[in-house]
């Protein structure tokens, strides 16, 4: 029963394996190779002969399908820095970028490839921490002097908190747990950059680079820490989840492990006097010890003995007499890393309902005394409406289950508020305002519920990914993909001679999508050339639906449907080329164009010009007038088209 693990891209030496079960008692730590047990590099290398669970951290991406002999291999750069488009470059011209990575801020550097099998010469950036943009995915470099480039705000590794709480461990590791505080200890090239912090007891909350993971030990950067998060590639500590425990045997997930950043003394709430006079006014910490119910928020009072604290079950900040219980009188949007002043989207009890009419302000007391409270004003808005959410979605998941079905709204007034109901052939999703989460379930009035999305306010169901599946005793944490419904067919245009086995009308295929799909339709054209999503945030188009591998492809954009993704892309001489040639188009709408433009020009009585041959095919039609049909008042065009039924 042993399993032995081969990589194949990334190769071997660019992963970490490890084994937690025994890491410790191994002394796999990397501090000191000569007392590591030979068993740590068994596992480095792949073999996995001991019982129990093995963490291989990989990063998705989109690969070219070949390098081409002749060409300069990719520069070896640091880890703060990154190669884009270095695969497959050709001497004696050649060139390529090497940018920074996310989290860090400096000037891209050109790689030039002189010689053939030798490496690429440049200087790498300069790459420094601090930054609140972040650069996305891919950087594309056309065959001209412009680049575009595609970015996305960030949280920086300088924003992160100077101080921070951890509960959920005191009984195990009580020197391990309470504030950490921001240190005075340069962080290296083994954290990453990112912040280290100590608490009282000399316990470190650190950042393992060769991880990807926040970790909690008593010795700086050791590899076999007491306590380690599921997360990859947080920013900040605050930010990760599912914590593992050293029980003194093997890591343990039993325990919920709360880390979270430390609020404000004084919270001051105002907006809804008139009718819930009592849980306005300014609200102090108080001495009461928050528990796992409280997610170990800190717990506030004012003077009419009414408090402000968090609700677990429901991850929402809440104000009300009672700390014990979810019911409130007030209560924020779905909240799991913020402090209250922090929040936004209040509602208030106003007797009869929740109400989302009250302009909720919430403040701290530092910052009304320094005059920057109008900045920290979360006043309470409501936008959804029943047509801010999606017509029709598709429900998917990992696993058969009949409520795994196309949902469309039911236009009556919803029970739950501003939320829509949906209806599919098996059941109804709603949000269920006493969970205050998406539900699936027989009924829409909140009485039954087979799935409930995790906590979550948000206003429509697509984009809930997290969700708990309740068919079985207890409910279990289950992955559903809530998407708009895309089109059942698009166009694939714009390189007819380069790839003709790659365009042309691509149909919905009814093939049920992996995981890595998350949840996106897959279709094909009639040359059985897929185009479909891949969990880098692509849609991409190659002859095998199940890999990485691609001959066109879209940004990292994460487009629901692919008519939304922009940046395309194609392969050429083994690098990605951006392209603006390649369209990608939803037929409908292409067709209703083309209609309306055909109705146009009759009863204008003008002239269109074009430069193909008319033909009785509506999808040609579809494509011809989308790029070649322009309506003119003169008849100076030497070519005439004739009339095409659509």
């Amino acid at each position: 029963q042993d399993v032995y693990f081969t990589a194949i891209y990334p190769p071997l030496e660019n992963l970490s394996i490890w084994f937690p079960r025994s890491w410790p008692s191994w002394k796999c730590d990397g501090l000191d190779a000569t007392l590591e047990n030979y068993r740590c590099d068994r596992v480095r290398e792949g073999s996995f002969l001991w019982s129990g669970t093995y963490i291989i951290k990989a990063t998705w991406t989109l690969v070219q399908a070949t390098t081409a002999e002749g060409s300069c291999p990719s520069p070896d750069v640091s880890g703060n820095a990154e190669s884009v488009g270095c695969n497959g470059v050709f001497p004696p011209d050649g060139t390529c970028t090497v940018r920074c990575s996310a989290g860090y801020t400096g000037s891209p550097s050109t790689y030039y490839c002189y010689a053939e099998g030798e490496a690429m010469v440049g200087f790498e950036p300069e790459c420094t921490l601090g930054t609140t943009t972040a650069t996305a995915t891919w950087t594309y470099t056309d065959t001209s002097t412009s680049t575009t480039t595609l970015t996305a705000t960030t949280t920086s590794l300088a924003d992160c908190p100077e101080s921070f709480t951890v509960n959920g461990a005191e009984a195990l590791h009580p020197t391990l747990m309470g504030t950490f505080d921001l240190s005075s200890i340069t962080p290296g090239s083994s954290n990453d950059g990112r912040r280290i912090y100590m608490n009282s007891y000399s316990g470190y909350l650190y950042y393992i680079s060769s991880y990807g993971l926040w970790a909690i030990g008593s010795v700086l950067d050791s590899l076999a820490p007491y306590l380690f998060s599921s997360t990859t590639s947080s920013v900040c500590p605050d930010l990760t989840s599912g914590w593992s425990v050293w029980d003194g045997s093997e890591y343990s997930t039993a325990y919920s492990i709360f880390v979270n950043k430390v609020c404000a003394d004084s919270i001051t709430v105002e907006g809804a006097e008139e009718i819930q006079p009592n849980m306005m006014g300014t609200f102090n910490k108080t001495s009461t010890t928050p528990s796992a119910s409280h997610a170990f928020w800190p717990i506030y009072s004012n003077e009419h003995g009414e408090h402000l604290y968090f609700w677990a079950a429901a991850s929402r900040w809440v104000i009300d007499g009672n700390i014990s219980d979810a019911y409130a009188f007030l209560a924020s949007s779905s909240s799991s890393h913020e402090c209250p002043d922090e929040t936004v989207d209040w509602i208030v009890w106003d007797s009869e309902k929740w109400s989302a009419e009250y302009p909720i302000s919430i403040y701290t007391a530092e910052a009304l005394t320094s005059g920057e409270a109008e900045a920290n004003l979360t006043t309470t808005t409501s936008t959804a409406t029943l047509d801010s959410c999606p017509f029709q979605v598709m429900v998917h998941a990992g696993q058969p289950h009949p409520m795994m079905d196309q949902y469309t709204q039911l236009r009556i007034t919803p029970i739950s508020g501003d939320r829509p109901i949906y209806v599919g052939t098996s059941g109804y999703l709603y949000y269920n305002w006493y969970f205050q989460r998406w539900a699936i379930g027989t009924t829409y009035d909140g009485t039954s519920y087979n799935f409930v999305s995790g906590a979550t306010a948000a206003l429509c169901p697509n984009g809930t990914i997290d969700w708990l599946s309740c068919v079985g005793n207890p409910c279990a944490l289950h992955t559903i993909y809530i998407n708009p419904v895309c089109p059942a067919s698009v166009l694939v245009t714009g390189f007819e001679d380069e790839y003709p086995d790659s365009m042309g009308v691509y149909e919905q295929t009814g093939i049920k999508p992996e995981g890595f799909h998350m949840g996106r339709p897959i279709y094909m054209n009639s040359k059985g050339v897929y185009l479909y999503f891949w969990p880098s945030g692509q849609w991409a188009v190659h002859s095998n639906y199940s890999n990485a591998y691609a001959v066109l492809a879209s940004d990292a954009s994460s487009a629901t449907c692919p008519q939304e993704g922009t940046g395309w892309m194609r392969l050429m001489n083994g690098a990605w080329e951006l392209t603006s040639d390649l369209l990608v188009l939803d037929t409908w709408t292409t067709a209703t164009t083309t209609s309306t433009t055909t109705t146009t020009t009759t009863s204008t009585s003008t002239t269109s010009t074009t430069t193909s041959t008319t033909t009785t095919s509506s999808t040609t039609s579809s494509t011809t007038s989308t790029t070649t049909i322009s309506s003119t008042s003169t008849t100076t065009s030497s070519t005439t088209s004739t009339t095409t039924s659509t």
